[in-house]
């Protein structure tokens, strides 16, 4: 059990410092959109290839952008939940559903890449797909594939991680 809070520790440490890189680099990107949400609120919109949705419940909140200008996040969040779903490459898509006091990241940061968070119950969610890769975090488990995939859930405790020829799961 203390081998996987490590590999997760380790593997939350290492994508959190290639977001920051690749966030820094994503907002010189072509025009995307961002759709934010709250409190009993919705906000959709699509700008050429590029789309958004974000619905939030009754003390909640939702946010869901694409900055590539080619791809498509939407984020749903109920009872106080927070969702959070972005794109940051083309030809990508990022979901991120949150509910009873949950907390669900999604990010698609390579081509091609599709991520799914999902938190129930107070728990965390965090799904990175990039390069082609698909990452699934939900409270039933987690999935990983591709060029590189990365995907934790907090009231499960499952983590994976799929980069080139290594791979993870608990």
């Amino acid at each position: 059990m203390m081998v996987a809070r490590v590999v997760a520790a380790a593997g939350v440490i290492a994508a959190g410092a290639w977001l920051s890189v690749v966030v820094g680099g994503a907002t010189s990107a072509s025009a995307g959109t961002l759709c934010q949400a709250v409190n009993g609120s919705s906000q959709q919109k699509v700008l050429g290839d590029s789309g958004c949705g974000a619905r939030a419940g009754q003390g909640s909140t939702a946010r869901a952008e694409d900055t590539s200008g080619e791809g498509t996040a939407v984020a749903v969040a109920t009872s106080r939940g927070r969702a959070d779903a972005r794109t940051l490459d083309r030809k990508s898509t990022a979901l991120a559903g949150a509910q009873r006091g949950g907390n669900a990241q999604s990010f698609a940061t390579g081509p091609g890449a599709f991520s799914v968070a999902q938190a129930d119950r107070g728990g965390q969610s965090l799904a990175v797909g990039g390069w082609g890769g698909k990452a699934i975090s939900t409270p039933r488990g987690t999935a990983c594939a591709g060029g590189f995939a990365f995907a934790w859930e907090s009231n499960s405790g499952k983590v994976c991680l799929s980069s080139g020829s290594i791979r993870y799961s608990n």
